[in-house]
């Protein structure tokens, strides 16, 4: 399989996303952009029937506090981490940039 000759889907939602990954039964990956995922290929360690990419799904991006704790969604960046101001007040690595 060449690396053109993949099947992608882009859901628009959770719920379209999930909908999508059920009818694929366990031979999907779920990717948020790519990059890795071609390096993969090249190397013929990842070859699922169906690539999902979830980048577009704002939902999965977010940091909210709720009942005390952080949360982080998967697609939160790290130019997101540090930026935050709920992380900002916190005393946390994670929005501590390091500079050199």
């Amino acid at each position: 399989m060449l690396v053109t000759e993949i099947d992608m889907v882009s859901p628009a939602s959770i719920t379209e996303c999930l909908t999508l990954i059920s009818k694929f039964g366990s031979d999907y990956r779920l990717i948020a952009g790519g990059t890795d995922a071609v390096v993969r290929m090249k190397e013929g360690k990842w070859r699922p029937k169906v690539w999902v990419n979830i980048k577009g799904l704002q939902e999965l991006r977010y940091i909210t506090e709720k009942e005390g704790a952080i949360h982080i969604g998967p697609l939160t960046t790290h130019t997101d981490i540090v930026k935050s101001p709920l992380l900002q007040k916190r005393p946390t690595f994670l929005s501590k940039q390091l500079v050199k």
